[in-house]
């Protein structure tokens, strides 16, 4: 160290740089991709369903409030994209939730296969961000 004091501070930050930062497992990424992407998917098919509620006279019982589902939905696929465990569980629980509205609303189980689809996206990619995280973590 320097007597001077006008030399710089001296720092020891990167004595682990020396240290292998393990990337991140393949089958975690593609959840999370797959999951996004599901996600943008749901995000265009929701507006573009209320666009043509819309103008449909109003037979499907679609409002411009259902612009905010598409926002929800929206943000929360940018969340996940973003690898955000909290954006994941709600993308996840909203599904489900909106699919039970829709089945005591409807009386009958519409787009099941479909649906089934979406959950199992949904689901991968919570588990994805979890085991993201848990992975930097141990880095």
């Amino acid at each position: 160290m320097s007597d001077s004091p006008y030399a710089p501070p001296q720092s020891f930050v990167n004595r682990d740089a020396e240290r292998e930062i393990e990337p991140v497992p393949e089958q975690i990424l593609k959840n999370i991709d797959n999951g996004w992407k599901a996600g943008a998917v749901s995000t265009v098919f929701t507006f573009l369903f209320t666009l043509v509620g819309l103008s449909e006279s109003n037979k499907y019982g679609f409002s411009a409030w259902n612009f905010l589902d598409v926002l929800l939905i929206a943000g929360l696929t940018i969340g996940i994209y973003k690898k955000s465990r909290v954006c994941a569980g709600v993308m996840l629980t909203y599904f489900i939730i909106s699919k039970v509205i829709m089945i005591i609303e409807s009386g009958q189980l519409q787009g099941g296969a479909i649906g089934l689809v979406f959950l199992y996206f949904y689901g991968k990619a919570l588990q994805g961000t979890l085991d993201y995280h848990k992975h930097m973590q141990q880095q």
